[in-house]
């Protein structure tokens, strides 16, 4: 391994991972809550959030950080592509 790979310093690698979830669980809450507010009273459903985020999250933040580490462009190239793959949990919600 050279020294422009990610793998050579692993603390670096936990501390974007965690960033990474931490910055992915405050979106998919804000979202979330933005999303109940705008619903009418009788649609409000909160126990569905655990479930949202175990078929939808977790499968996003996998993609993230595989495509982050294996990625080699930055910028506009690398956050195209990132936000194309953040869509693959999603395939199965129904049109």
């Amino acid at each position: 391994m050279d020294e422009s790979t990610p793998w050579r310093n692993l603390g670096v690698i936990g501390l974007r991972f965690v960033d990474l979830v931490v910055r992915y669980a405050i979106t998919f809450v804000v979202t979330l809550t933005a999303v109940e507010a705008s619903l009418p009273a009788d649609m409000r459903s909160m126990e569905d959030w655990p479930g949202l985020f175990v078929l939808i999250g977790v499968p996003s933040i996998l993609i993230s950080f595989a495509y982050g580490l294996a990625s080699t462009r930055a910028g506009a190239a690398f956050r195209g592509r990132l936000a194309g793959l953040l869509f693959l949990p999603l395939w199965f919600l129904p049109s």
